[in-house]
Parts: structure tokens; C-alpha cells; sequence
């Protein structure tokens, strides 16, 4: 998969991908992720207009999952990462966190952070 910058049009993909992503986590037994609601798209437009809003597109250039950041204490801070379950289990998710860590790395941020759920077998590696 390509991965660039979102454009404003694919920002409700965005959520629509966020919604499939997190539907995952009912079956884990964590339906409170499952049903929280994705970022609004005013949210999203600031992470895309800062230019910290990366999308990993298929063949037909449709977002199949996407990565948004914030420079936090000299670290870039990965605020979300989702990848529909179509494109699941593919190493997407690697490819946006490997994007990133480029990214911030030409900005001069020495660092990536996230915050996850280690018990989440799609997380683990």
C-alpha cells in the first residue's frame, strides 16, 4: 500500500474506517472501544491541515487506514492509528508507523510515542 497525506475529501473515511477498526474490539469483550465515536472531523482537519495525517491507500487510491500525530515533548505522539479489517493483518498499520517515525525524524523529533492496549492480539507485535 501507498501512504500520503489525506486530503479533506476522505476525512469521513477516515471515521468510517475508525468505526470498522474499532468494531473489532466488541469480540474481545471491550464494547466501550468498540462504540466510542471515532474523531470528529473538525479534529481531523487540524491534524490534516498541520500535515500529521497519513493515510495508507489500496490499489483504487481509497484510504484503507490512517495514522494521526502531534509533536509532544520533543516526540512526535501517535494520537490514533486504524486500519479497516479488510486491510487487516497485512503489516499496514507497520508501514504508517514506519511513515511516521520518517516523518518525525526529518522534523528532528527524537522519538515516537503511543499509547495502546498490550492484551490486543492485533497490538502484541
Amino acid at each position: 500500500m501507498r501512504i500520503r497525506p489525506a486530503t479533506a475529501a476522505e476525512l469521513p473515511a477516515l471515521q468510517d474506517i475508525e468505526r470498522a477498526a474499532g468494531a473489532l474490539f466488541r469480540a474481545l469483550g471491550m464494547p466501550e472501544i468498540a462504540d466510542d465515536e471515532p474523531p470528529a472531523l473538525d479534529v481531523l482537519e487540524r491534524y490534516r491541515a498541520a500535515g500529521r495525517c497519513w493515510v495508507a491507500v489500496d490499489e483504487r487510491d481509497h484510504p484503507a487506514a490512517y495514522l494521526v500525530a502531534e509533536p509532544v515533548d520533543g516526540a512526535l505522539h501517535i494520537e490514533q492509528v486504524s486500519v479497516h479489517p479488510r486491510a487487516a493483518r497485512r503489516g499496514v498499520g507497520r508501514e504508517l508507523l514506519a511513515y511516521a517515525a520518517d516523518r518525525a525524524r526529518e522534523e528532528g523529533l527524537t522519538a515516537l510515542t503511543l499509547t495502546t492496549f498490550a492484551e490486543v492480539p492485533w497490538n502484541a507485535p
